[in-house]
């Protein structure tokens, strides 16, 4: 299954709150018309400003994340009358001119409660390589190092993109389930310094959201 981010800026004159207002209802209640969706949740970015420590920060308010079978089927999406006014809804709340976009396999490494009405706490980790390229391989080290640095995640997944030109080498996604336990876990340190060899830091970004499922079957 391919997994699609979209990376959503803001548009100035909204505020948090409206802009997260809106994303829910119309836009998202929009995106359950489209069939060829199989999933899709909204990752709402955490006060303040989606922070991560000892990442730099993004310019980022949301990131999207939709789930299709085959790249037939998101040729599919866009052709679906309904894509064209979700499409255009999309200029009521996000910058066109900064929206990034990365398309890439998911892997996951380990599987979050199913539960559509779940709202749990995530670390969207926005990863650039460092010496070496971020493939396969490193990908997996990376994860055993999450696992072993954070026993209570609640989910763990990993997505390299398909295309060179994406905003970013890779994405981990950490699940975890409140605020609360990520903060708690995020909090004791080890990983970054765990991960650096493998990862330019410095180029890398972190986005901590709240998850909120829309289409979830």
């Amino acid at each position: 299954m391919l997994k699609i981010f979209a990376f959503l800026v803001k548009l100035p004159e909204l505020t948090d709150s409206q802009f997260f207002d809106h994303w829910r209802d119309p836009h998202g209640t929009m995106t359950r018309r489209i069939p060829q969706f199989r999933r899709y949740a909204q990752n709402h970015g955490a006060a303040p400003r989606a922070e991560v420590a000892g990442l730099a920060s993004t310019p980022y308010l949301g990131i999207a994340t939709v789930w299709v079978d085959r790249i037939e089927d998101l040729v599919a999406a866009n052709a679906d009358p309904n894509f064209p006014p979700l499409d255009a809804d999309g200029d009521k709340m996000y910058d066109r001119s900064q929206l990034a976009w990365l398309i890439g396999q998911e892997t996951i490494v380990r599987l979050p409660p199913p539960l559509a009405d779940w709202r749990p706490a995530k670390i969207l980790l926005l990863l650039k390589s460092g010496a070496n390229p971020l493939d396969a391989e490193a990908m997996r080290l990376l994860a055993g190092r999450a696992i072993d640095s954070f026993p209570t995640l609640a989910g763990l997944a990993w997505v390299l993109p398909l295309e060179a030109g994406a905003p970013f080498d890779a994405i981990i996604e950490l699940t975890f389930a409140d605020q609360i336990a990520l903060a708690a876990a995020w909090g004791k340190g080890g990983f970054l310094t765990d991960i650096k060899g493998p990862v330019d830091l410095a180029s890398s970004r972190g986005f901590r959201a709240n998850e909120e499922r829309v289409i979830w079957p």
